[in-house]
């Protein structure tokens, strides 16, 4: 008589052994990820200037090249050379301000392209009027050594007035006002020794003002905008390349020099 086998009760259907490790693995490397993400502090604005730099420093030096190597390698060169002659004019013209007895109303900004200085009123003119004073005429002649030392691409200065309205013989409006005082730094320059081809006088009036100010502004207040600007374009306009003083150009930190 054969022996009646005992029946097992059936297995609960469950997951093959492989994708036991398998899950195990997955969720390992999802702690690893969100570790990494939960440590690190990305600063956008750093993360965009550093990539910017980067691109600019792989693109230039074979921007317009169709395959060739040799000629288009001292283009990046010749930027950073650029970039390092901004540095140097910047930091020049700033010791050169700072060793004045009163810095009032001067300011000097580092650009991509170049150096600004802003020389707001009353460091160059009385109001009304483009005749030069004289502390601001030996102002002017050391900021032109420095012009000729770092041999700028182009010198672009731009006389603005205030909105206050002007009607004389001299200087029928504010136009003819803004481009006599820019005109009148221009001749200076010149002859201390910079070259006039890379010279550019323009007069904005009144139109561009750095502040805007109500009907019946007392005119002492309104003299941020009795102004002449000097740009110095040290880099052709345009181009972004590698980093040599990051807090001075990639940046475009202003510096404030003296009382505003």
């Amino acid at each position: 008589m054969m022996r009646r086998q005992r029946s097992e009760p059936p297995k609960a259907p469950g997951a093959p052994l492989w994708f036991v490790t398998f899950s195990d693995m997955v969720t390992l490397l999802l702690g690893f990820f969100i570790a990494i993400v939960s440590f690190s502090n990305i600063e956008i604005e750093r993360y965009r200037e550093a990539m910017q730099s980067f691109r600019g420093a792989l693109h230039s030096p074979f921007s317009g090249s169709t395959g060739g190597s040799g000629p288009a390698l001292p283009a990046l060169s010749e930027s950073l050379y650029d970039a390092q002659e901004v540095v140097e004019a910047a930091g020049e013209i700033n010791r050169l301000v700072k060793s004045l007895p009163s810095n009032e109303g001067i300011q000097i900004e580092s650009q991509p392209e170049g150096v600004k200085i802003t020389l707001s009123n009353p460091v160059i003119f009385d109001e009304g009027s483009n005749d030069m004073k004289s502390g601001a005429t030996s102002l002017l002649g050391n900021i032109a050594r420095i012009i000729i030392k770092h041999d700028p691409i182009e010198v672009l200065i731009e006389g603005h007035t205030d909105d206050t309205p002007i009607h004389t013989a001299r200087f029928p409006s504010n136009w003819e006002l803004s481009a006599a005082r820019a005109i009148a730094v221009l001749e200076l320059f010149q002859k201390q020794g910079v070259p006039p081809q890379k010279l550019v006088a323009i007069g904005y009036g009144e139109y561009r003002p750095r502040q805007t100010f109500v009907k019946g502004t007392p005119s002492i207040e309104k003299g941020v905008n009795r102004r002449v600007e000097i740009m110095l374009q040290l880099k052709n306009k345009g181009t972004r390349t590698g980093n040599v003083s990051g807090r001075n150009l990639q940046d475009e930190e202003t510096n404030q020099v003296g009382d505003e």
